[in-house]
């Protein structure tokens, strides 16, 4: 694991994955310096790793191989505040994800009651239509049986 912690712009990284706005206003000064950022490496699962405090100006870094500073301060809190911050963010996730799905199945039923009611409105229609037996002939049979009515009249004129 690595682990970055930035107190003056309230960010924690966790292996790349960073969260801002973490009140990070109780990591104090050491010695009269402040500290500009914690950089902490972890090797196995026991947490043994090691890492550096680096100062504001020209201070150099502290060497470190806890995750804190002896006698002056853990930074283990900044961690948990991280994995606060991520479960905080994975809920707010999730309300997003079922937000989403409730929108879609609500337009899936919009849809399906707009085509039911199209469905019902040809049905209550029907009724106006002409039925068409056997033999009638629909629009194009009327058509020829006009054209064969004006052939009858202009024989018998």
């Amino acid at each position: 694991m690595r682990l970055t912690i930035v107190p003056s712009d309230g960010i924690v990284y966790k292996d790349g994955k960073g969260f801002s706005n973490i009140d990070l206003s109780w990591i104090p000064d050491v010695d009269g310096k402040t500290i500009h950022a914690i950089q902490w490496f972890d090797e196995d699962e026991d947490g043994i790793g090691e890492g550096h405090v680096e100062f504001v100006g020209p201070h150099q870094n502290l060497d470190i191989t806890t995750l804190g500073i002896d006698k002056v301060c853990s930074f283990e809190r900044a961690f948990h505040q991280w994995n606060d911050k991520r479960d905080e963010e994975e809920a707010l996730h999730q309300e997003y994800l079922a937000e989403q799905e409730r929108l879609r199945i609500e337009e899936q039923e919009r849809v399906k009651a707009e085509f039911l009611d199209f469905e019902s409105n040809i049905q209550a229609n029907q009724k106006f239509l002409p039925d068409l037996e056997d033999g009638d002939e629909g629009d194009d049979g009327e058509e020829e049986n006009i054209f064969y009515d004006i052939e009858e009249l202009l024989k018998e004129i």
